[in-house]
């Protein structure tokens, strides 16, 4: 077998694969996203109980004092954060070739944050720290 076949072979064999896998290099990270914003609004809205033991809403733990965070630093924080991962999701649906090979290379990236973020959250209002 020349060389010329076993490249041509490969190039085919690459071309397959990156086609079954582009679709989920495009939808994890949506999916990851769309989990994440459910949890994060479950944890924001609901309120199961008045803050007594360790199940609060996501507000509710702050400690009222000199040095806490600013609410409103926190939201501008996770508005500007999710706005710039809707940015990336669209560039994951882009014609143009090198954003979309660029955001195809950091989709698992961008899986791990908002499966972290997801852990995050679910640790902080459960007081798990």
């Amino acid at each position: 077998m020349s060389t010329t076949a076993i490249d041509q072979s490969a190039i085919s064999y690459q071309e397959k694969w990156l086609k079954q896998s582009l679709l989920l290099y495009k939808a994890s990270p949506g999916i990851s996203y769309l989990f994440l914003i459910a949890t994060a609004v479950h944890h924001i809205f609901d309120k199961e109980g008045s803050c007594n033991g360790s199940r609060c809403t996501f507000w509710q733990h702050q400690a009222v004092t000199s040095f806490a965070q600013s609410g409103i630093m926190t939201l501008v924080y996770w508005v500007v954060l999710l706005a710039l991962q809707v940015v990336y999701l669209l560039s994951l649906w882009s014609t143009e070739m090198v954003y979309y090979t660029v955001a195809v290379k950091l989709s698992a990236h961008y899986i791990a944050s908002n499966l972290l973020l997801v852990a995050f959250m679910h640790l902080w209002v459960r007081q798990d720290f």
